[in-house]
This record gives C-alpha cells, structure tokens and sequence, in this order.
C-alpha cells in the first residue's frame, strides 16, 4: 500500500461531489506499490523570483494530488467528479442539470489546471534543490485529469481524439503549446469508479517515458521539503470539514426557534457559529418574505462598524440581498450608532458625541419618535454581540419592533469588553452552545484559560494544529515591530497568503503597529479614518492580491476571524473595573486566529502569556 498523506481521507460533507471523487481517487491510490508517497491537497504559496522584475512575486497553485514515484518521477493529478462533459469549440464545459445544458467550466480544462500546476512545482523545487536543467531532466514531472463517471458520459471528449481539428485547436488553448498533438489525451483518464484499480496505475506509469534513477531517498527529501507548510494546510481543510459538519445541526434548530413568541436568546463561547446562525436565520427570514411578497422588514445589528461590513460578506446575506440601513430593503445591516445617528438626523436630535455615547434625552425621545413612526417599522430585529449594547440602547431597539415582532439576541457573557454593556432583555427561550467550531484545541484551551470564570462545559472539536508561539518579550514599539515582521515573513514560509494574515494590538496609539518599519506590511487605520476608507481598508487586505495584512485593535475585529493572528503589545490585563487591556479581551484577541496564534508581549505580559500554555 502506498504512503498517504494525511493518513485518512478527511470527512465529507454530503453532497459535496467534488470531494466525494476526490475520496474515491484517494481511496485508489492507496493501493498502489508502497514505495510510492502520495500527498492530498497540497496547496502551495511560494515566493517565485523574477529575473524581468525588480520585486519577487509570490505565487499560488493548488494540485488535488501529488504522487511521488521513484524511479519515474513526480506526477500532478487533477480529480474531476462530474457527470458528463465536452470539448466545444476548443473550451470545455460540462453538463448542468439545473440549466439542462452544457456551461463553461470556470476554472477552464482540467489537463490546464494539472499541467499549470506541474510546471510551478517543478520551478518551486528547482530553485530550492538548486537544480539546473540536467539535474531536473533527471526527475520526470507529469500531470494527468481524471475524469469520474460512466464512460458512455464522456462520448463527446472520446470523440475529439479523432477530430483532428479539435485536436489542434485544443492544442494552441494556453499551457498546450508544449504537448505533442498525439500526447494531449495521454494526460486525460476518463474512468468509473470500478476502473480506479490496475488501470489506473498503469496509465500513470506509461506517462514516464525513461527510467530514471531518482531514488527512494531523492522522493524522501522531496516530500520533506512539501510538508513544511502542507500539513498546516491539511489541518486547515480538515478543520473546515469538521466545523461544516458540526454546524450543520445549528441550521436545522432554527426554524423550530421561530415557533417562541417574542424571540430567542442565543448564548455561546468564541467560534460557536452565533453569527453564522444569525445570519442563515435572517436570510432565510428574508427569502420567505420574498418568497411571499409579504412585504416583511428585518433589521440586523451589530456593535462595532469592522463587524458590520464584514457579515455584509456573508454568502447568505449576500443571496438573500442585504443592505446598508439607508436603503429601505427587506433585509438591512448595520451598526447600532450608525443606524441611530442616521435616525437622529432625520428626526432632528442630536446624534452620539464624540466618545460615541448618546444622551438619556436623545434615546428616550429617540424611542417614542421611533414607535410612532411606522417608517422605521420592521418585522424583527436579529443583534450580534448583543453583550456589548448598553441597557439604554434597548428601549430604542425594542421600538422599531412592529406588534408581534421578534428579538433574536446571540451572546457571550465572556466577551462583554464595555463597561456601559448592561442587562439583557428577557425572552421565553434561551439557547446555549457548548461547541467551539472555530479554534485549534491549541488555540481554544489557550483561549480559554484567558477567562477569570472557567467553563467547564464548553466543549473543543478534534481540530489539531500547531501550539501557540510566544515570541521574545519587549517593551520597546521598534523592537516588537521587528518581531511582527518577523512573524509575518515566518507565517509566508508557512504557505500563509497576505489575506490569511491579521495583527491585532489592543491599543490605537502607543502600537508597535505604527512604526515606520512596518508602513509596507501593515495596514494599521490611521487617525480619525472615515467610514468609507476603513471599508476599503479591509476589502484591500481581504483581497488575495493584498501586499499588506490587515492591522486592527482587538475591539474593532471582534466578531471576525482570520486563519493566522499575530497578537502583539500584550501587557498584564487589569480588571474589567479598571481602565485598560482586560482578560475578557485577551481572550477576545486569542480566539479570533483559526489555526495559527503568535504572541509578542512586553515584559510585563510575557509571565502571564507563559502561565496560559
């Protein structure tokens, strides 16, 4: 049997066919000879050097299996699942049951995508193995599309290897000009899944036209080298698997919530999947009334404005046609002082001051202008982090409710990080989640010692990844902004892009984050930072052709996450009584990294950070 790598096939979400071939393949290829190593998944992001350009330029390429073979070479397979498919006039498209026609692929040929991705693979280890072209002739590299399904589905492409035309205009589509016009359909297997055996091996081995003498220990070095940053990739993709099934029982609870009169109360820890059911209970809120032509109105809320733009990102909200608050549409988003205060200048009162508090006046009077007013009607209200609102806020918020409305709060008492946060309303039914679907066991147990009160029953889903990183203490700004740096070229190597990365500081002024040797790598907002320009902010830096990564204080990325988070300016917290960085928010920053959490602190945080691991 061969050496598969990971070990076991991570699980599939039903439905998903794409994965579910992929598994099918796997599954094959583990029973070919035992000298060969076989690596799923493997996504690469490696700094590619230009001798036309003036700056290096990183590249990204994904292959669903690299296989390892000595004594041949290394091969790129591309796995397609698909019902049926063509070659159209040189573009290939494949059957759409929905549409009942044929549609373009949209990432293009499958043979592209594997040849595309052979060739960086081969530049990549070039480079690191410092091989010249006799060295590299020496290791065959070779890629192959396999097709799943019944043969009879894929007549027409057996149809095209005897079109001599198709054939060569095929054969001038980008990344083919290299191919022989006999060898295109080399790299082509189409196949059931009772034909991934002997057959398949087979037609891999007939793809290495020399027997080359790249040994057992060559192919050993090779796969070493591939899985200093493949496994953390691995862990990741098995960690979304994981959360997507695990989540999948808290959509279900939703429409039996609805049946409880006046609302519900959602309580859960960090990464629990609140804000995702909040915004699937609103889009399919929104759906049904348009469904209906209702004419229903509903209204999500949130804290801070960093939290706003980002559910607007939701792929749920999105379909479902969400909207700025200053547009009257079924479904609206915003954040609390940016609906008041738009309220406010409608309604001729004084908006919130500069510290961003409102008058007991102006929300009292806000309140009854609000309930009088079916202009500001809506059918329910649905509020993330509702922990964070001020108990004066939710008279104004509970009268934009029509009769019979609804109030959904989503909760966690241990991420309550202002002092104003009061007392929550009341409602009939009260929901608690006890699954952290969003943090390594390293990040969340890490996490969750932060907290003064224990949780015991909160528990951890079996997502494995690397151990919490506490960088060299210092109380100098430059010198930790040396260390961000540091760790963001670490975090590169690892196979991190740009848009993987956030650095969070707890503070706005006084931050290593601002120092001049990170103005190239760090986009940190500057003072007084207008709405719009902190929403270009953050779709720059969430962008994959970012060149710097996002930089934000705890508090305004709370509610948001990122695979990689580098903590730095981490000090003794202080009491939430007192003012300054509290355990509640160290926790708060902790819990926001996915796979991988990297912390520079001063000297007098450095004990604390350490007595947490």
């Amino acid at each position: 049997m061969a050496r598969m790598i990971p070990a076991e096939f991570p699980p599939v979400k039903p439905g998903d066919t794409g994965a579910l071939g992929e598994q099918m393949v796997y599954e094959a290829l583990r029973r070919m000879p035992e000298e060969w190593i076989v690596i799923h998944n493997c996504w690469r992001h490696v700094l590619k050097e230009s001798p036309w350009r003036e700056n290096a330029e990183h590249i990204s390429y994904e292959a669903d299996f690299i296989v390892l073979i000595p004594g041949c070479g290394i091969l790129v397979m591309e796995v397609k699942n698909w019902s049926r498919a063509r070659v159209h006039n040189g573009r290939w498209e494949r059957w759409d049951s929905a549409k009942g026609r044929f549609c373009p692929v949209k990432h293009g040929s499958p043979l592209n995508q594997a040849y595309l991705a052979a060739g960086n693979l081969r530049t990549e280890l070039m480079k690191r193995f410092s091989w010249g072209r006799y060295e590299a002739s020496d290791m065959e590299f070779r890629s192959l599309a396999v097709l799943l399904g019944k043969a009879e589905n894929y007549a027409d492409l057996e149809a095209v290897r005897e079109d001599e035309y198709a054939v060569e205009q095929l054969r001038k589509a980008p990344g083919y000009r290299y191919y022989r016009r006999d060898e295109i359909y080399d790299r082509l297997y189409l196949c059931g899944a009772d034909a991934l055996g002997e057959g398949l091996q087979a037609h891999i081995e007939s793809l290495f036209c020399f027997g080359n003498d790249n040994s057992v220990e060559e192919m050993e070095e090779v796969r070493r080298y591939l899985l200093q940053n493949l496994v953390l990739r691995q862990d990741a993709a098995t960690a979304n698997r994981i959360v997507e099934l695990a989540a999948t029982p808290l959509a279900a609870l939703l429409p039996m919530l609805e049946e409880s009169p006046g609302g519900f109360h959602i309580e859960g820890c960090a990464g629990s999947g609140k804000s995702c059911m909040l915004c699937e209970e609103a889009a399919r809120l929104a759906r049904r009334a348009k469904e209906k032509r209702s004419g229903q109105r509903y209204l999500v809320l949130c804290y801070n404005l960093n939290l706003a733009e980002y559910l607007r990102t939701n792929k749920a909200l999105k379909a479902a046609g969400v909207c700025r608050y200053d547009t009257y549409s079924p479904l609206v988003l915003d954040n609390f002082h940016t609906v008041v205060n738009r309220i406010c200048t409608w309604e001729g009162l004084s908006p919130a001051g500069a510290d961003g508090h409102f008058a007991p006046e102006t929300l009292q009077a806000l309140a009854e202008r609000v309930k009088s007013n079916p202009r500001y009607a809506v059918d329910a209200v649905l509020v993330d982090e509702a922990q964070d609102f001020s108990a004066d806020w939710w008279p104004v918020v509970q009268a934009m409710l029509r009769p019979g409305g609804k109030l959904y709060l989503f909760s966690d008492s241990g991420q309550r990080l202002y002092a104003q946060a009061g007392q929550l309303p009341e409602l009939p039914v009260r929901l608690k989640l006890r699954h952290n679907l969003r943090n390594t066991q390293a990040i969340a147990v890490f996490g969750a010692a932060a907290l003064p009160a224990k949780r015991p029953e909160t528990e951890f889903l079996p997502i494995i990844g690397p151990e919490v990183e506490i960088m060299a203490a210092s109380d100098s700004p430059a010198e930790r902004a040396a260390s961000v740096r540091a760790a963001i070229e670490k975090l590169r190597n690892e196979g991190f892009a740009m848009n993987d990365i956030v650095a969070l500081t707890p503070w706005r002024k006084n931050t290593s984050l601002k120092e001049d040797l990170l103005a190239d790598v760090v986009d940190f907002p500057a003072d007084g930072e207008t709405r719009d320009k902190a929403d270009k902010r953050l779709k720059n830096c969430a962008s994959g052709k970012a060149t710097r990564i996002l930089g934000e204080t705890v508090k305004a990325f709370k509610g948001m996450e990122s695979p990689a988070v580098i903590l730095t300016d981490i000090s003794a917290p202080r009491d939430a009584e007192k003012s300054g960085f509290t355990s509640a928010e160290f926790y708060v920053a902790c819990t926001r990294a996915r796979y991988r959490l990297i912390i520079i602190p001063t000297s007098s945080g450095a004990q604390y950070v350490r007595e947490l691991v």
